[in-house]
């Protein structure tokens, strides 16, 4: 996430402002499998529709109850085990081959959801951390969405399925615009709204500091969206 912090304009004059012109932007957006465009059916108009794409528990839980309604969900685990790495014959075959255990996690995830949207009919892709722990390691959430957004347009399948993260690292609006331009559709960062227990001085329920961080986070995508 942080390579990509300085590779833009400092001084920006935006061609929108998101307060003053508030009536006319939206983070509301479609998310599912695509029909053909050139052929437009009643089915076309089948897709999941987003309010936002920073999702709340509630929200999020909705996603994954939506199997029943036609939209089939796989969970792609972001993480490998940490004796993988320690393992001497796999180090030698990769020495051998100069191919890095992170570019082999990320193939093998690439065709986890080949194999869940072409067997399974999978119409929602979830890459998880939650498996992450002392004897499984995290692969950075931004990498797993870059590769499998490009591998499925490769694959002519990125129409066919939506990407939400359930990503452990994404904390900050600089977080959430990079996973939504890498392909992401939507983001449910589970971990920070856990750390928002820690916050020290503030005697708000859990729900009303997850709402507030949700709405600065929606209001900061909508001021990077128009200076683009």
């Amino acid at each position: 996430f942080d390579y990509f912090s300085q590779l833009f304009a400092q001084a920006t004059n935006p061609p929108i402002d998101p307060i003053r012109e508030a009536n006319v932007m939206s983070l509301v957006c479609p998310i599912g499998p695509e029909r053909n465009l050139l052929e437009p059916a009643p089915d076309s108009c089948r897709r999941i529709f987003l309010d936002e794409p920073v999702l709340c528990q509630r929200r999020f839980n909705a996603l994954l109850e939506l199997e029943s309604e036609g939209f089939p969900r796989a969970v792609l685990d972001m993480t490998y085990p940490l004796t993988e790495g320690n393992s001497r014959a796999r180090r030698a075959d990769r020495a051998i081959s100069g191919r890095s255990l992170i570019k082999e996690r990320l193939e093998q995830i690439c065709k986890e959801a080949e194999a869940a949207i072409s067997v399974d009919g999978a119409a929602i892709l979830i890459l998880s951390h939650r498996r992450a722990g002392e004897d499984r390691i995290p692969v950075n959430s931004l990498l797993a969405v870059g590769a499998l957004h490009q591998h499925l347009i490769a694959s002519k399948l990125r129409t066919h399925v939506a990407i939400v993260v359930e990503g452990a690292d994404a904390y900050e609006v600089h977080h959430f615009c990079l996973l939504l331009g890498f392909g992401a559709d939507a983001v449910y960062p589970y971990l920070c709204y856990l750390s928002l227990l820690r916050i020290r001085g503030c005697d708000l329920p859990l729900d009303t500091r997850i709402d507030n961080f949700r709405h600065a986070a929606q209001f900061s995508i909508l001021k990077v969206m128009s200076k683009m």
